[in-house]
């Protein structure tokens, strides 16, 4: 039986030194544990205005499946601590 969590990932996008507006592709978020890879998210084009601020949130629902399968799952999760990278 899969068990799931929400991850939150929430990154602030500044021109400090640019006059003109700056346009991004899509691209991905990704989650690992220890190298395994957990999860993804979309993050999907736009454009930020000339001087301006782009806040960019995106929530994953993460399966537990993903960090079974790693053999150090059961002692980190004994431990109380996934160390996950995004």
């Amino acid at each position: 039986m899969a068990s799931f969590f929400r991850a939150e990932n929430e990154l602030d996008l500044h021109q400090i030194r640019n006059y003109g507006s700056y346009k991004y592709e899509s691209s991905m978020a990704n989650v690992t544990y220890l190298d395994d890879p957990t999860e993804e998210a979309l993050i999907k084009a736009d454009t930020i205005s000339a001087r301006g601020n782009h806040d960019l949130n995106t929530t994953m629902l993460i399966d537990s499946d993903g960090f079974s399968k790693n053999p150090n799952f059961l002692g980190d999760l004994f431990s109380g601590c996934l160390n996950c990278t995004s």
